[in-house]
């Protein structure tokens, strides 16, 4: 079965679209304050904005963020720096991890690797991913 040549230009004209506003997205995500960080159904990153890196202590370059690495590689990651605080590192991937994998969304309040309080939050995604948001409360809570 052969396509009609108006079949392809209309598909063609739809993957530019989609290909148009996931960049428009990902320029809106890099200039925004808060962190986001979204991971997708198989529990792999899909996007780390640069307040996500910055106010979690990661290198822009950091290649556990890279589109397609394991969710679960970075917590570990994270953990081993002690950016999660004291404790047992597979605890505290578990603990990071959870919420992800139940669905669940939560929001919390909880000490920065950079000597602050983040508020996070996290919300199941339709399509089976998450996302994560990370916003700086340190001057609310110093109130």
């Amino acid at each position: 079965m052969t396509q009609s040549n108006q079949e392809i230009h209309h598909r063609e004209a739809t993957r530019r679209d989609e290909d148009h506003i996931s960049a428009t997205l990902r320029d809106a995500a890099s200039e925004i304050d808060q962190g986001l960080l979204v991971i997708d159904a198989n529990m792999n990153v899909v996007f780390a904005n640069p307040p996500y890196l910055r106010m979690n202590g990661l290198p822009l370059d950091c290649p556990f963020t890279q589109e397609g690495q394991p969710f679960e590689h970075l917590l570990r990651f994270m953990a081993e720096e002690g950016k999660f605080g004291p404790g047992d590192v597979t605890e505290l991937v578990a603990e990071r991890l959870k919420p992800a994998l139940e669905r669940r969304n939560y929001d919390l309040d909880r000490a920065s690797s950079q000597n602050g309080v983040m508020h996070v939050a996290g919300v199941a995604l339709k399509n089976g991913g998450y996302a994560y948001t990370f916003n700086d409360v340190t001057h609310r809570v110093a109130e």
